[in-house]
């Protein structure tokens, strides 16, 4: 575990408790698979997230919230897969709007991702590809891990 999940463990408790290997209920499958360069962008989705965790707490939905069990690049992308954890008796009215605001919350990171070198965070525009593996990184780190850069308009 490296020191980035400790800490999001830490500050995302109830978001990350699919996540965190300390909780008994922790699938050996999950964990953070992703460069370095995107724990900007991660941390301020963990933090959106567990914001709104405890604002569904704070309106008296305490039996609603968000969890992830899974961060993970594929195709050049994070993924975080995550779900709702509610009631039997759900409120379809309150169950669309927080999954529109889920949806949108995943929108802002997949955004910010793909401005964001995953090797040292700097801001670009490259998809760099090499033999099928699919990257967002800066032009320096391309040229360091060899993979044939694409500017993207």
């Amino acid at each position: 575990m490296t020191d980035f999940e400790k800490q999001c463990y830490e500050k995302y408790p109830v978001y990350l408790q699919g996540l965190n290997p300390e909780n008994t209920q922790h699938d050996t499958l999950t964990g953070f698979e992703c460069g370095e360069g995107w724990h900007e962008n991660l941390d301020n989705f963990f933090k959106s997230m567990e914001n709104l965790n405890k604002l569904l707490m704070l309106t008296g939905n305490p039996d609603y919230y968000f969890t992830a069990w899974q961060v993970k690049e594929k195709y050049g992308m994070i993924t975080v897969y995550d779900g709702l954890v509610a009631p039997a008796h759900d409120d379809d009215k309150l169950m669309d709007c927080l999954f529109d605001l889920q949806e949108a919350l995943h929108s802002k990171l997949d955004l910010a991702c793909r401005r964001t070198c995953e090797h040292c965070g700097k801001d670009t525009v490259h998809l760099c590809k090499t033999h099928g593996y699919v990257q967002y990184l800066c032009e320096p780190c391309a040229e360091k891990t060899g993979r044939v850069y694409v500017r993207l308009t």
